[in-house]
């Protein structure tokens, strides 16, 4: 059906049986299905213990991604499932290596207001088979010199263990161990701010990732 209404330029089918209208099936409808079928995998990544159990998944992606080229074969249509499942890779990467850095200092992330951004191909849903790292901190204006030196160290076993898993690190060091991606939230306004008002050729290459 997939198929059919790309080669005509569809949103939309006409749903029969013996000649007689029973429903509509759209573009959205269809990815959903695909969705679904990826929720299998997704679970699987969450029962994850280890980072070489999220190793391994990584490496399942490429029969994933087979599986899913059998049912669309078209590639926008197969990026936003294999970026779910990356981003569910990566955020269970973040919980394991959280954990780990409290067992080892007794600090505790979630203690502190923050969020992992993660930018590029993945935060555009654009993921491939073998994304690399394009990440950074946000952090709430409150948060201490003394806890972002916590961050920035937690983010080195961050970047490692994604590289482990399969995610090379950004040749640009567009990562969270660059302190330039690690800001407080008014520093990073006043640094889009400046991507906008005076973009120059380095401002368009930021925004884009």
């Amino acid at each position: 059906a997939m198929a059919q209404m790309q080669h005509r330029r569809f949103d939309y089918v006409i749903v029969v049986r013996s000649n007689i209208p029973v429903g509509i099936l759209s573009n959205n409808d269809i990815s959903r299905m695909l969705f679904t079928n990826i929720n299998t995998y997704v679970t699987y990544v969450e029962s994850t213990e280890t980072l070489d159990d999220l190793k391994k998944a990584h490496s399942g992606l490429f029969k994933v991604a087979a599986a899913l080229m059998d049912s669309s074969r078209v590639s926008y249509d197969i990026l936003p499932v294999l970026s779910s499942v990356h981003m569910n890779i990566q955020r269970k990467a973040y919980r394991i290596c959280a954990g780990r850095f409290y067992q080892d200092t007794g600090f505790d992330l979630t203690s502190v207001r923050h969020t992992l951004v993660v930018m590029g191909s993945g935060g555009r849903r654009e993921m491939s088979l073998d994304p690399d790292q394009d990440n950074g901190f946000i952090f709430d204006d409150a948060v201490t010199d003394e806890q972002i030196e916590q961050f920035m160290e937690f983010g080195r076993h961050y970047t490692d263990a994604l590289a482990f898993i399969g995610y090379e690190k950004c040749k640009g060091n567009v990562m969270v161990t660059n302190p330039e991606m690690s800001l407080r939230i008014s520093d990073w306004k006043h640094k889009i701010s400046r991507w906008v008002g005076n973009p120059g050729a380095m401002g368009l290459m930021w925004s884009s990732i």
